[in-house]
């Protein structure tokens, strides 16, 4: 017996419509429930499921969203909410640039981009983080000018290369950033 299930949401607001059909032996028979579910809870399914999601920013699977929630935690996991907001924005700004890779793993894989990536890789993202990313995805979240494409811990930074040719932006607690 050959069972094929698809699931079709339809957006309500607070409610989602689930309608499950099921093909069985080239007849159809529907099912149709209705459940209230939580429209995040849902798109981080979809992502363990690894579905491509589309979003305004851009198509992103589940390995793009594990990889930005864990550098995001790298590079500002002791900073505010809003700081891990912007990192997210300057990667994004890189994205859609020109100036820089298309991806989201070729801009965090560029050479000299982002510290310590063995590091950010062995880490478990915070759930602040997470949201964070979440909301400057799915929810066009932005803290700096689209035209941010660096930032640096001015305490810690060693190359003062950024700071001297690019144009401050804004300081989100120990991270500085920069535009062209």
């Amino acid at each position: 017996m050959f069972i094929l299930g698809i699931l079709l949401f339809n957006f309500i607001p607070f409610q989602l419509d689930l309608c499950y059909a099921s093909v069985q032996k080239g007849h159809t028979k529907k099912i149709v429930q209705t459940k209230k579910v939580n429209k995040k809870k849902l798109l981080r399914k979809t992502f363990e499921n690894g579905k491509s999601e589309r979003t305004s920013r851009g198509n992103f699977d589940r390995e793009d969203i594990v990889l930005l929630e864990k550098v995001v935690e790298n590079e500002a996991g002791g900073e505010p909410y809003e700081g891990k907001v912007a990192v997210v924005n300057v990667i994004l700004n890189r994205m859609r640039s020109g100036k820089f890779p298309s991806t989201i793993r070729e801009v965090i894989f560029q050479k000299g981009q982002f510290s310590k990536l063995n590091r950010a890789l062995s880490l478990t993202p915070s759930d602040e983080t997470k949201k964070a990313v979440y909301d400057a995805l799915f929810n066009n979240k932005t803290v700096v000018p689209p035209n941010t494409y660096y930032f640096l811990n001015i305490k810690i930074a060693q190359d003062f290369t950024i700071p001297r040719t690019k144009e401050f932006v804004k300081r989100i607690g120990n991270h500085w950033f920069y535009k062209d």
